[in-house]
């Protein structure tokens, strides 16, 4: 399975909604999305929903994807937790234990929606969170570029 190596980013910790945003990671100076290609690595996102909701990683920068229309490239479960004070409603993918599944293309993008496949709405409520990844210059088959 290609990895794409070097060091994990994060996402700044924010709210995670049906609207498609770009991976930018948080340390950053300039704000700007990633330009090369990146793995999910790991995430921790609270949904407070009373009904599940699904991570969608997108293999497209945002302004590209239509919720709706475009198919995810990956998608997690994220359990619903409204109102629970045992923690339920946390996903966690530790970076540490957890292996990349796919090496997405320059500037890779997520949204949160209501349904596993292609399509879905904005959840009552925002989730909160944040994304790990990686990136390095090779292809989406792990060969240099």
């Amino acid at each position: 399975m290609p990895t794409t190596g070097g060091s994990t980013r994060r996402t700044a910790y924010g709210t995670i909604t049906n609207t498609v945003l770009n991976l930018i990671d948080a340390n950053s100076a300039a704000s700007k999305p990633v330009t090369m290609p990146a793995e999910i690595r790991g995430f921790s996102i609270y949904n407070p929903n009373p009904d599940t909701v699904w991570l969608k990683i997108f293999s497209n920068p945002a302004a590209s994807v239509t919720i709706g229309t475009d198919a995810p490239d990956e998608v997690y479960e994220i359990p619903a937790g409204s109102g629970l004070a045992n923690g339920a409603g946390l996903a966690v993918r530790p970076s540490r234990e957890a292996r990349p599944y796919k090496v997405h293309s320059i500037t890779a993008s997520y949204a949160i929606t209501t349904q596993r496949e292609a399509g879905g709405t904005a959840a009552a409520t925002a989730c909160e969170g944040t994304i790990e990844f990686g990136c390095a210059s090779v292809d989406q088959q792990g060969n240099q570029l």
